[in-house]
């Protein structure tokens, strides 16, 4: 299940992990049913949280501004109301950009390597590592923050390769009073770069979008640099990520995996430009690792946070 709770009104934390709670048992609910599982038969719950954690207590999600929060003692309390056994069900508590990469290596472009990295490009920058063909999770289980690297100006990486961003600042330059979305981003870029653009329109339609009435008079060179800008940035951490940690093969994944294809084959020469290795072999055209775009799309973290037993 993938859970999305707007908690942005609510400033009280108690309120807000009620609200997440509530959700988690009404959705577990549901699945349950719709599944048509055996309650006892269950024995493991997977969650996947966007911050730090130590066993099943969030120590800090910043950008939902909780911590110290028990998930997994407070899901515990309302087993009777899942129809669980207390004694049998397991809960482990992950970040979710290590649930993402657990997924991608499970059943996703990630499968089969021994030394792969996951980078997932939306809200910011989630990152996790599988060395060894298992989840690197470091001392203190904060591994994989590449989007807290820091530029000479101390801007977060994932600040300047957030997609949300991107978004956000493309639809101040058409002066629109609401953000577009993944799919009307796309619509934009293709047409600027004058790519086929049928199927995207005619799904924008269905959903009544406003940027379907400027969509052809859009020719804005200004959105052009802003994305190229973009792209330069995300070259930049792909090319820190492979020049640190030298995987086999790095999935792209998150929301820029929607749209970043058509610009893989230059990023990638880009990145092989500046990699270090390349630079100091005497055969600068052989490739000896991969960038692809993740298969699991936004599911991966779902998928990964339901097979985490076996990878940690």
């Amino acid at each position: 299940m993938d859970i999305d709770i707007d908690l942005s009104n609510m400033d009280n934390q108690q309120e807000k992990e009620k609200v997440i709670i509530d959700t988690l048992v009404l959705e577990i609910n549901e699945c349950v049913q719709k599944a048509q599982i055996d309650r006892g038969a269950i024995d493991f719950i997977g969650v996947g949280v966007p911050g730090s954690y130590s066993g099943t207590k969030v120590l800090f999600l910043i950008n939902v501004g909780i911590k110290n929060f028990d998930i997994g003692e407070a899901l515990k309390n309302r087993y009777a109301e899942l129809g669980f056994q207390e004694d049998r069900v397991n809960i482990v508590v992950e970040n979710d950009g290590n649930c993402a990469v657990v997924g991608e290596l499970a059943l996703g472009a990630l499968r089969g390597v021994e030394n792969g990295i996951n980078l997932v490009y939306g809200t910011g920058l989630g990152t996790g590592f599988i060395l060894n063909g298992k989840l690197y999770k470091g001392e203190n289980n904060s591994a994989g923050e590449m989007g807290h690297m820091l530029d000479d100006e101390r801007v977060h990486a994932e600040t300047k390769t957030s997609v949300k961003r991107l978004r956000e600042n493309i639809s101040n330059i058409l002066n629109l009073s609401e953000t577009i979305d993944g799919i009307e981003l796309v619509a934009i870029l293709n047409r600027i770069y004058n790519r086929d653009n049928y199927e995207i329109i005619e799904e924008i339609d269905k959903k009544g979008s406003k940027v379907l009435e400027i969509l052809n008079d859009i020719n804005s060179q200004e959105i052009r640099n802003l994305y190229e800008t973009y792209k330069e940035k995300v070259v930049l951490s792909l090319i820190n990520v492979v020049n640190t940690f030298d995987p086999k093969r790095i999935s792209i994944g998150g929301s820029l995996s929607y749209f970043i294809g058509p610009d893989l084959e230059q990023i990638v020469k880009e990145v092989n430009r500046d990699c270090y290795y390349k630079k100091n072999q005497e055969n600068r055209d052989e490739i000896n690792y991969e960038i692809v775009i993740a298969k699991l799309g936004n599911d991966a973290g779902i998928i990964g946070a339901a097979m985490l037993e076996k990878y940690i």
